[in-house]
């Protein structure tokens, strides 16, 4: 799962650099996915990241509980 979504990523950021947005996004992802790939929020989180020139696409250093 997590080289599935480290590819997802790297298409968020591919479309974010296409003048894309989250919504235009998610539907073109769910559309060739299915709904159940990314949450809503994970794409609002994405390109927030994006948005602010933050175009590393490694998941962040967490603490806690490991998913």
């Amino acid at each position: 799962i997590k080289n599935q979504s480290k590819h997802f990523q790297h298409i968020l950021l591919f479309y974010y650099r296409k003048g894309k947005n989250a919504v235009q996004t998610r539907k073109k992802l769910c559309a060739m996915y299915g709904e159940d790939v990314l949450t809503e929020r994970q794409y609002q989180n994405w390109f927030s990241k994006f948005r602010s020139s933050n175009f590393d696409v490694k998941d962040a250093l967490r603490f806690g509980r490991p998913d």
